[in-house]
């Protein structure tokens, strides 16, 4: 009776101390030909090109939502840089990289219609996750 008092006492115990937490994500929003590093980490980005724009317009009616594909480029310490591709609505969104997984949330300015968009004006909002 007592080893099963003491083993109950020690699962809640030690069940009590175990936590676990979640991985939070990190964000960072890269302008078109520019670079950030990704806080907390020695990782840095640069959104190299837009690739792909087939997001539909606000303002017209389409029958799929279309994609934004944009290209990065993704170093450690500076060191030898990998280019990678990121989409907006396929199903490979996110790609992963030296234990990070890497996925386009948004993509600003949004098409328009009849709008003429400034090709270095792009904006991409890019979550990160220690995986």
């Amino acid at each position: 009776m007592r080893t099963i008092f003491f083993a109950i006492l020690l699962t809640l115990f030690l069940g009590g101390s175990i936590s676990v937490e979640a991985k939070k994500p990190k964000e960072i929003k890269v302008q078109i030909h520019q670079q950030k590093r990704v806080p907390g980490t020695k990782l840095t980005v640069k959104f190299l090109e837009l690739a792909e724009d087939s997001r539909c317009p606000t303002g017209v009616n389409c029958i799929w939502e279309g994609n934004a594909k944009i290209k990065i480029q993704i170093s450690r310490n500076g060191k030898a840089a990998k280019t990678l591709e990121l989409n907006s609505n396929l199903p490979n969104k996110d790609v992963i990289f030296e234990g990070h997984e890497f996925k386009l949330t948004a993509l600003t300015p949004h098409p328009g219609a009849n709008i003429r968009i400034n090709p270095n004006g792009y904006i991409a909002t890019i979550e990160i996750v220690k995986k």
